[in-house]
């Protein structure tokens, strides 16, 4: 049982960088001074079905020059939390911020990440093996209880739509439209005219 170090998860994962900062300079790379790191859903997660699990911002977004990181609050497993983070810290690398060149691929292999992703973008998704878990334990380890618990994506469904269709019986045109222009003020269904001449019923 790892004790607990760090009071909340931000802590936890900027330590990490800490940690990981000589691992990467011991392979040639130095991360940057100005880095920060939160659990946060990437800004395409909702889209991707929540399949990211991070996401690196370059520094020139950054109105004061850091890069900004998120890891996907889905994971709550340190090792693969640690495996999400050091992939998004290859992003900093000098020339490797795209995922499908070489330069990033070059530095993840360093940092034993693995692609696991399709033909045309290895590094989509990654994995690693037991030579990454034999390098990062130890500090996994030194930073303790990872202070979050997995959040359920199965309750994040997309919300139903509130428009209502309708459609016209003579030519079948279709049109959406909300509540509040099919229904009158009594209540009643009432529907523009189609182009057609005949009038819209609701589908």
């Amino acid at each position: 049982m790892l004790p607990s170090i760090h009071a909340n998860r931000e802590d936890w994962l900027n330590a990490c960088v800490d940690e990981a900062r000589p691992f990467f300079s011991s392979r040639g790379y130095t991360l940057p001074a100005e880095i920060r790191v939160a659990c946060a859903y990437p800004s395409n997660a909702k889209r991707s079905g929540f399949k990211v699990l991070g996401e690196c911002i370059p520094n020139t977004n950054s109105a004061d020059g850091h890069w900004e990181i998120y890891i996907s609050p889905i994971l709550d497993e340190p090792s693969k939390v640690t495996e999400t983070l050091i992939s998004q810290l290859c992003r900093t690398a000098k020339g490797a911020y795209a995922v499908t060149n070489q330069a990033y691929a070059k530095v993840a292999e360093a940092m034993l990440i693995y692609p696991d992703g399709t033909l045309s973008n290895p590094y989509k998704t990654v994995v690693h093996g037991s030579a990454f878990d034999m390098a990062y334990q130890d500090i996994i380890d030194s930073l303790g209880v990872y202070p979050h618990a997995k959040v359920d994506v199965s309750i994040h469904k997309s919300q139903g739509t509130r428009m209502l269709l309708a459609r016209c019986p003579t030519c079948q045109c279709s049109i959406r439209m909300t509540s509040k222009w099919v229904y009158n003020a009594h209540g009643d269904v009432e529907l523009p005219t189609c182009r057609c001449g005949d009038t819209f019923a609701l589908a």
